[in-house]
């Protein structure tokens, strides 16, 4: 542990920023989507089609409220928390080397092989 109480609180900022980035379902998919997927970059349409074939709630939202989640909450919090990199203008998802420190914390908590 570092001695120097600046990088200790860094480091605690950044923890609660990715786990509140991972707070939610939608978010969770998109973790688990790059884990599957062998490719790096992904649009929103594909990302929401993903999420909506793994929706565990049981009011299924449609495609398109998901892809506006993913636009407004899901993937601006990822971003911040350096998951992912989001360009809403071109509607593209782009994996970021923090997003291996996602998936692992996403594979040890209970019920992820369920999810996924």
């Amino acid at each position: 542990m570092s001695s120097d109480p600046h990088e200790s609180q860094f480091e605690t900022a950044a923890v609660d920023l990715l786990l509140s980035a991972l707070s939610s379902e939608c978010s969770r998919c998109v973790v688990n989507y790059f884990s599957e997927s062998s490719g790096d970059v992904a649009s929103v349409d594909e990302l929401a089609e993903y999420v909506a074939d793994r929706r565990i709630e049981s009011d299924r939202y449609d495609v398109d409220r998901i892809a506006t989640r993913l636009h407004h909450a899901s993937l601006p919090k990822l971003a911040d928390a350096g998951v992912v990199e989001y360009d809403p203008q071109a509607t593209t998802v782009r994996y970021r080397p923090r997003l291996a420190v996602a998936q692992e914390l996403l594979g040890r908590l209970p019920g992820q092989d369920e999810a996924a």
